[in-house]
């Protein structure tokens, strides 16, 4: 699968809708504030995305931090790289922007990569494509959802590393499982 084609383009806020796709499940006043005022300092270093829709409106793909800086600013517009629809999903786009971050966590990583081939949208070597890593990086995350519910809540809490999960569910035996987990925690914890 090729990379997404878009153009740049400078956008009127009001014109941009909210998609409430946010992979942020939390956006904090004092950092929009401070993104405000590097924005006003430096300017606007990278685009955000945007699809377009009916009647000249966007809906927002990604970059609902710099959008909420630019409103706090009372600017008219946003410079933005817009997606046309060609059969991509968003949450396509939006997983590759995010893999860009390095702060992203497992837990959004699974919730990209099940979106992504939810009914069927995508294959596993389309995704491996788009979001360019490896056919056993989306086996993996597409594993998580299939453990044992003890396993897959430290995993997603980001308690214990996938690796070392994957290792322990390799026993097989759900009191060995528990009790090795028990322990790789307990280590977790006094090493911290």
């Amino acid at each position: 699968m090729a990379a997404p084609k878009y153009i740049i383009e400078e956008i009127p806020l009001d014109k941009i809708r909210v998609s409430g796709k946010n992979t942020r499940t939390v956006v904090e006043d004092d950092d929009i504030d401070d993104l405000a005022q590097s924005i006003a300092q430096k300017t606007l270093l990278q685009p955000i995305g945007v699809r377009a829709e009916p009647e000249g409106r966007y809906r927002l793909l990604w970059g609902e931090r710099r959008y909420r800086a630019h409103h706090r600013l009372r600017r008219r517009s946003i410079m933005c790289r817009v997606y046309p629809e060609n059969g991509i999903p968003d949450e396509a786009l939006m997983a590759v922007e995010n893999l860009i971050r390095n702060n992203h966590t497992l837990a959004e990583e699974v919730a990209w990569v099940r979106s992504m081939m939810a009914d069927g949208a995508m294959s596993i070597e389309e995704v491996s494509s788009l979001l360019n890593r490896s056919r056993t990086w989306v086996l993996a995350r597409l594993s998580v959802d299939g453990m044992r519910e003890y396993l897959r809540e430290p995993l997603l809490a980001g308690d214990i590393s996938l690796k070392v999960i994957e290792e322990i569910a390799r026993l097989g035996d759900e009191s060995s499982e528990r009790y090795v987990l028990q322990r790789a925690l307990q280590e977790r914890l006094s090493a911290s």
